[in-house]
């Protein structure tokens, strides 16, 4: 039984390595378990068409764990894409929003090769204001630009060999030498650094034939394309970013569209030498892309969770830009209505007592005068009585303030009753959140239109807790979803 739990905890929880099991036990005497573990993964082996460099056949772990973090990382993607539309009538901000991520990822790759660039300064350099000071500078460039030109191509050799001579700057083609280091030589254990430059078209063939024949879900594809041209190396350099461009071209023919372009996927390069070795070095050890699988997603993971964050800042900033026009109407609305209620009090007043008080400054025709003018104050009191009795007919339906521009006000129930609704919601409804229950109950006039804003005020929540209550709430019938500019707004909808 023991054994049974280790095998699912490091095969399902974290796909490990031996090494890696070894280090988490705290010992070195784990061949039994480790047999125990290769034994419920081949249950799971799935062959691809794909050859490792000593023509064994490249397996894929398909079991509960890794569709787990594939589920994952598409759902991340799904949900930023979605939140993209904030941009659909905003242009400018998009373009501003496209630089900043760009300038994010550009900084990554600067990291790679060892020059540390701040992202103010990756901004810069994407935006032209900074002219390249060497030829990392110009690489990044590049890689930018062949990433902009990036479109729904047909995936051959051809695209790939393209994809380097832009990151090169000139036409190179494959590697022609063979690596001579010592790895290459060892004949125990052996782990090649790259492929036989004579082997290269062969392996690259196999490639373009797994992109386009693979019934693999595409982010399988994707990233085992990413694994086997990292595995292969039919480049002198730049290996690693031909095989993310890859990737990305993968993702956005499969349908997640141009929007792939700018998620930092480019984060993986940022993990520490070692570890990016480890990741290709076990895949290769046991011919299993499911190491580099397990440990890329992770980095990808990070990297739409990234953008998704970056994306909330904006799209905060819309909204308290929307609310600052809101506010800015409101407060200009009710600036006019008590000029308005003043001129109307004042009207009745007669103006002749205002002019004529001031001639007087001598203390003998006061005296005659002080009577006369108070007979003709006294009638300004019930002119302003008359202001106040000139209501509508309708009187229970009134508020209790002059100046209202609507003449029917809609019912609302009070704190009790919408206890009650909100309790009776529950018990109807399984499927209905308490928060959801909430806001519903107080929510809930037809022909009103309600914000995610208002769902976060009354339940105390998060931007994103908000607006996914709110759909929640449109799934189950309670509102129907429409859009002002950049703004949800949710209607409620009739109800039995």
């Amino acid at each position: 039984m023991a054994n049974s739990d280790l095998t699912i905890r490091f095969t399902d929880e974290k796909y490990a390595s031996k090494s890696e099991v070894m280090k988490e036990l705290g010992t070195s005497l784990v061949d039994n378990i480790w047999s125990n573990i290769l034994a419920y993964r081949r249950s799971h082996y799935l062959k691809t068409t794909l050859k490792c460099l000593d023509f064994s056949d490249l397996l894929l772990y398909r079991g509960e764990g890794i569709a787990s973090l594939i589920s994952s990382f598409e759902e991340k993607l799904s949900h930023y894409i979605s939140e993209c539309e904030i941009f659909s009538d905003d242009d400018k901000l998009f373009e501003q929003f496209k630089l900043n991520s760009n300038a994010n990822l550009i900084s990554y790759l600067s990291s790679f090769h060892k020059q540390e660039k701040s992202e103010a300064l990756s901004r810069e350099l994407v935006k032209g204001t900074l002219r390249p000071n060497n030829e990392i500078d110009e690489f990044l460039l590049r890689y930018k630009s062949t990433l902009d030109s990036l479109s729904v191509f047909e995936i051959n050799e051809e695209f790939i060999l393209r994809l380097h001579d832009n990151l090169v700057g000139k036409s190179e083609g494959y590697r022609q030498s063979d690596d001579n280091s010592i790895n290459n030589r060892v004949l125990i254990d052996r782990l090649y650094s790259s492929s036989k430059a004579a082997y290269i078209p062969m392996f690259m063939g196999q490639l373009i034939s797994f992109i386009r024949n693979s019934e693999l879900p595409f982010v399988y594809k994707g990233i085992i394309a990413c694994y086997y041209l990292n595995l292969v190396k039919p480049f002198n350099n730049y290996n690693e970013e031909v095989s993310l461009l890859l990737l990305k071209a993968i993702l956005m023919n499969e349908g997640v569209g141009p929007l792939i372009k700018i998620v930092p996927l480019e984060k993986v390069l940022s993990l520490p030498t070692e570890q990016l070795s480890k990741m290709l070095n076990d895949s290769q050890r046991y011919s299993d892309v499911t190491y580099f699988l397990y440990h890329s997603l992770h980095s990808f993971n990070l990297g739409v969770e990234e953008i998704s964050d970056y994306l909330a800042l904006y799209k905060g900033t819309i909204l308290r830009e929307e609310t600052y026009q809101e506010d800015e109407v409101l407060q200009d609305d009710l600036l006019q209505e008590p000029e308005e209620s003043v001129i109307q009090a004042e009207e009745p007043v007669p103006m002749t007592v205002q002019t004529e008080l001031p001639l007087f400054t001598v203390n003998e025709p006061l005296k005659e005068e002080k009577p006369v003018e108070m007979k003709k104050e006294e009638p300004v009191k019930p002119v302003i009585k008359k202001e106040k009795k000139a209501k509508p007919a309708n009187e229970d339906l009134q508020p209790t303030y002059t100046g209202i521009a609507i003449n029917v006000i809609t019912p609302e129930l009070d704190e009790k009753e919408a206890l009650k609704l909100e309790k009776q919601l529950l018990e109807l409804d399984p499927l209905l959140r308490k928060g959801e229950a909430k806001f519903y109950a107080r929510h809930c006039v037809l022909g009103r239109n309600y914000t995610i804003q208002q769902f976060k005020k009354t339940n105390h929540c998060a931007y994103e807790t908000a607006r996914t209550g709110m759909d929640h709430l449109v799934e189950l019938g309670y509102y129907r979803k429409g859009a002002i500019k950049n703004k949800f707004i949710y209607t409620p909808i009739p109800r039995r």
